[in-house]
């Protein structure tokens, strides 16, 4: 099937649509099409099934033909909507970003967690990304100010604008740098938190991704050098500098890095480290306190 053709109803697009996706080699085909549909709609998945015999007009078929082709071409269906949930919330996605993965939600999750018991926070999220995650954590702990910093301005500026959609100036800041030197020295040693998910993919092993991946997210947000570690041989020892005592770090890793994450971080003189396990299972966040 070269193109999601037929007739201009919801069910017949969406039946078409998601055997056309499904030839391309998408993994979530029928939920792929949906998304999109609604999303050119302007109505919810649900929506789409209660008006499922109603006809499109010429210009929805059209914008929504364009978006399953992009989608086709295995395209992230967040670079196609521009926007991506996270524990609840919609965040701002565009191209030159990493999207948001749901396994990073345990980073989030862990970052809450270590913080519930405190009155007010200092807390720092490098390699922010879209900023979602230290945006969550801004907005369900008790965080008196959180700094988001990336070296990508495409990352900032997306950044920014999740920022000012949660409602968030003045309380949360985008700081350009790299890792650690976009942050006031006045921090140094202050901070209650630091927490990174920075690019852990080894270097080899990128071309061999899915195509959503390796073909279109950012090469600077996932090439983390030839054994994947690069940056926390960095991040581990800086940390230590920026955290007060008793301050915690946390680290999203790769499936198989939470021992020689963790080892880096007893090396740099945190103590109590552990790692978290995914909904899959495996260690995704080593949690360690200074």
């Amino acid at each position: 099937m070269s193109s999601p053709e037929g007739k201009n109803t919801v069910l017949e697009l969406l039946n078409k649509s998601a055997q056309y996706l499904a030839a391309k080699g998408s993994h979530s085909p029928r939920l792929d099409a949906e998304v999109l549909l609604a999303e050119v709609l302007g109505c919810t998945r649900i929506q789409l099934y209660v008006g499922f015999d109603k006809g499109l007009s010429r210009s929805e078929v059209d914008s929504y033909r364009e978006a399953v082709m992009r989608r086709g071409r295995r395209e992230p269906v967040a670079y196609i909507t521009g926007r991506k949930e996270f524990m609840g919330r919609d965040f701002t996605v565009a191209r030159g970003v990493l999207v948001p993965r749901p396994e990073t939600e345990l980073l989030a999750e862990r970052a809450i967690e270590a913080l519930s018991g405190l009155d007010g926070a200092d807390a720092a999220e490098i390699c922010c990304g879209t900023g979602a995650t230290g945006i969550t954590v801004a907005l369900d702990a008790p965080v008196t100010r959180m700094l988001l910093s990336d070296i990508s301005d495409d990352a900032l500026a997306v950044a920014l604008d999740n920022v000012r959609r949660h409602g968030l100036e003045g309380k949360v800041e985008v700081l350009k740098g790299d890792l650690f030197a976009a942050l006031p020295e006045d921090l140094k040693g202050e901070l209650d938190l630091v927490m990174a998910n920075p690019p852990y993919i080894r270097s080899d092993e990128i071309e061999a991704l899915e195509p959503e991946v390796s073909k279109h997210e950012p090469r600077v947000a996932l090439d983390g050098g030839s054994d994947g570690l690069g940056f926390y041989r960095r991040i581990a020892p800086e940390a230590a500098l920026w955290l007060k005592p008793g301050g915690v770090m946390l680290m999203e890793v790769g499936c198989d890095q939470a021992a020689e994450v963790s080892g880096m971080l007893a090396s740099s003189g945190f103590g109590r480290v552990a790692s978290h396990k995914d909904l899959q299972g495996y260690d995704r966040v080593v949690e360690a306190t200074l």
